[in-house]
């Protein structure tokens, strides 16, 4: 498993406008959601289908989980990231 921490500024920035821009969700609701189009959507196209993505949207991180050694190698090498 290898936890991506997001950046802060995206955090300060493009999460906050995702959340103010709809109102009728919860926050945590609105920053898994925004983490899962801006991330996920971006790794499957890229990378490969993870087997696993779980949302932290208190501490603004996500762990994900590859089947194939491969992309979890290329997810490290053009994310970052730290292996758990």
């Amino acid at each position: 498993m290898i936890r991506y921490e997001v950046p802060i500024f995206l955090v300060q920035n493009e999460a906050r406008d995702y959340v103010l821009a709809r109102p009728s969700l919860s926050q945590s609701t609105a920053i898994d959601e925004w983490m899962k189009s801006k991330y996920l959507a971006w790794i499957e196209d890229h990378i490969g289908e993870p087997t696993d993505f779980v949302t932290n949207t208190e501490r603004m991180y996500f762990d994900i989980s590859f089947d194939d050694d491969a992309f979890a190698d290329a997810f490290l090498k053009k994310m970052g990231g730290k292996v758990h």
